[in-house]
């Protein structure tokens, strides 16, 4: 798997990764929405008719169109509709992906038009069991990053849970989330680590192994958050987010070092990633590298102007190179774009 994983990070022009990375994501960790966005990326590397025919096969195969997988796959409620014999819309998975890479975004707007999208595709499609963990996860994305209320965003993931009561699979991925609004939105303690600690952790959940990671953080254990996120890293190598946290973890446990190594590795896999400009940003303006900041945080800017923890790491890092006056410009920008902000509760990395 990780062979595929680095050929894929790489490019290739083969599409044999894509399919291998697809069936993973299928089979082992039950995330059928990375299958379907590896298999769509393995059609583009289709050179011949016979290719193209097996992309098609593996794709209706992939996408879960066959109400038997429930069977076959071991029952997992994410893959088997809801209905016997009902058949998934091919126009509600189009807009799904479509959904999932506006809500991943970094953009403001584009994020919020995501969401809009999400419900679209659960009134177009009861049976896409993952869309309900695409809301809570847009939600809890959007209350980091000051967009929504943080008493709205709970409320959204509460709401999820309510409807998949039935569904203790499900309900596991969603766990993080719980906990995370639990502790900075009701201030409870005691529900949030209760909720924190599932019985069977999901399979390659790094989504939800980073949202533990943090809430660890924010009790200032960052030994444990370190720890979480080592073991997402054994199962995703080549995450940025995953790599890029690990690192911003050891940093704040004191560990110069170490947080240094993991930094030159996850800019190594992905340079460009928004996750390893962020982290990047910080460790390396702290380091003494304020050139290599500014150069990493200047991208990350461009990519995501609206974003303000974009904004802040950008002018931390010009003022650890002695770019004083952009970086004033920097922070009078961030608190003129706070007035359209909701105040962050939760554990913010900036």
């Amino acid at each position: 798997m990780v062979i595929w994983a680095r050929l894929a990070q790489e490019g290739t022009h083969l599409m044999f990764p894509y399919l291998e990375l697809a069936k993973h994501y299928e089979h082992r960790a039950k995330d059928y929405i990375t299958a379907i966005e590896y298999t769509l990326m393995a059609q583009t590397r289709a050179s011949n008719v016979v290719e193209r025919l097996a992309f098609r096969a593996g794709c209706a195969q992939t996408a879960g169109v066959d109400d038997r997988r429930g069977e076959a796959g071991g029952g997992s409620e994410e893959a088997a509709g809801e209905e016997a014999g009902g058949h998934a819309d091919a126009r509600a998975y189009e807009l799904l992906l479509r959904a999932r890479h506006e809500w991943q975004s970094l953009d403001r707007h584009r994020m919020q038009e995501g969401v809009r999208d999400l419900y679209r595709v659960a009134d177009m499609d009861a049976t896409l069991g993952q869309v309900p963990l695409e809301i809570v996860r847009a939600s809890v994305a959007r209350e980091m990053f000051g967009q929504i209320e943080p008493a709205e965003a709970a409320q959204q993931v509460r709401k999820v849970a309510e409807g998949l009561g039935d569904k203790p699979q499900a309900m596991e991925r969603i766990r993080p989330a719980l906990a995370w609004m639990a502790f900075h939105v009701d201030r409870d303690l005691a529900a949030a680590l209760e909720l924190a600690h599932p019985c069977e952790p999901a399979p390659m959940d790094s989504w939800g192994q980073r949202l533990r990671a943090l809430f660890a953080a924010s009790r200032r254990r960052f030994d444990e958050a370190c720890a979480v996120l080592e073991d997402a890293q054994l199962e995703d190598p080549y995450s940025p987010w995953i790599g890029a946290s690990l690192a911003w973890m050891h940093h704040l446990a004191g560990e110069p070092e170490e947080s240094m190594r993991h930094m030159r590795r996850c800019l190594e896999i992905a340079p460009e990633h928004a996750a390893s400009q962020l982290y990047g940003g910080m460790i390396l303006a702290f380091q003494d590298d304020a050139r290599g900041a500014v150069k990493l945080t200047s991208e990350l800017t461009r990519q995501g102007p609206q974003l303000d923890l974009a904004l802040s790491v950008h002018a931390y890092a010009l003022a650890r190179n002695g770019e004083r006056a952009e970086a004033e410009e920097c922070l009078e920008r961030l608190q003129w774009m706070s007035h359209e902000r909701y105040v962050m509760r939760s554990f913010s990395a900036a």
